[in-house]
């Protein structure tokens, strides 16, 4: 792979936020890596083509903590910018920075098996009827003309997300307000929903204590009393936040992506109409 420095993109850019899809497009136009500026202003690489991210990706020479390289030390760095571009406070900083998206190695491991068992293909194959069960509750919701994002793409993932970590009913129109806040990364904004957010889920933890159920949840809860060494409680509400907001946020967005692909090439989607398994 080779680099260029000749543009310098910036992730906090207010023309690549709100065109990400023509901002990224000329990146991967210009080079497979370029140099460009991350969200604390410091030097990053952006890898723009997909050869090369698989590349990167399968390679064990790069890691998703900057702390992991030997003689770096950027934990600091990343809680100032937070504290300083979106207002978080000193002890919310973990719960942005500590997820199992930010860790490698042993403690990648230690949390990706804590949450496995509940996304064996044995669990997920029974959740099928719940899912299909919900979706042809809301397509027959559904009226002429609709907002498909706002009455299928979003309540779908969502509820099935929530039920299986173990949010109740009455608390998921919260969670899409904050996911909304959050990644429209606005500092007035960006503070006060992660604040909302993780004492819901502490809460939340505090109730499944009291009133254990079948759900993911009540397993890591078990999980850490069994063994408290190997999760604490800001260990587990960032994991529970960034299930929710990973398990509903990024497949809402595929379903409207897909409809919009198949309403833009009709020949496409006349295949599927004759063919549904496809």
């Amino acid at each position: 792979m080779t680099a260029t420095p000749s543009v310098e993109p910036d992730l906090m850019n207010p023309d690549l936020i709100a065109d990400p899809y023509g901002g990224y497009g000329a990146l991967r136009e210009q080079a497979p890596v370029v140099l460009g500026r991350a969200m604390d202003g410091s030097p990053a690489w952006f890898v723009t083509r997909a050869e090369d991210v698989r590349a990167v990706l399968a390679d064990p020479r790069f890691v998703n903590k900057p702390g992991s390289v030997p003689g770096v030390d950027v934990g600091r760095v990343r809680d100032k910018v937070l504290m300083e571009r979106f207002g978080v406070p000193a002890d919310l900083a973990a719960y942005v920075t500590g997820s199992i998206l930010d860790m490698d190695g042993t403690d990648h491991v230690r949390l990706r098996k804590l949450v496995s068992r509940a996304f064996t293909v044995r669990r997920v194959s029974e959740l099928r009827p719940r899912v299909e069960a919900i979706a042809n509750a809301l397509l027959d919701g559904l009226t002429s003309p609709t907002d498909l994002v706002a009455e299928y793409a979003y309540p779908l993932p969502i509820t099935v997300i929530c039920e299986l970590v173990g949010v109740p009913e009455a608390d998921r129109p919260s969670w899409r307000e904050w996911g909304n806040a959050l990644f429209a990364m606005n500092p007035e904004t960006f503070s006060g929903a992660l604040r909302d957010m993780v004492d819901h889920v502490h809460d939340l933890i505090r109730r499944r204590r009291e009133e254990p159920g079948d759900d993911l949840l009540t397993g890591l809860i078990r999980a850490q009393e069994d063994d408290g060494d190997r999760l604490s409680d800001v260990e587990m509400v960032t994991m529970v936040i960034t299930l929710v907001l990973a398990g509903h946020e990024t497949t809402a967005h595929l379903i409207g992506d897909g409809a919009l692909a198949l309403l833009s090439h009709p020949d496409q989607l006349e295949l599927l109409r004759a063919d549904p398994s496809l």
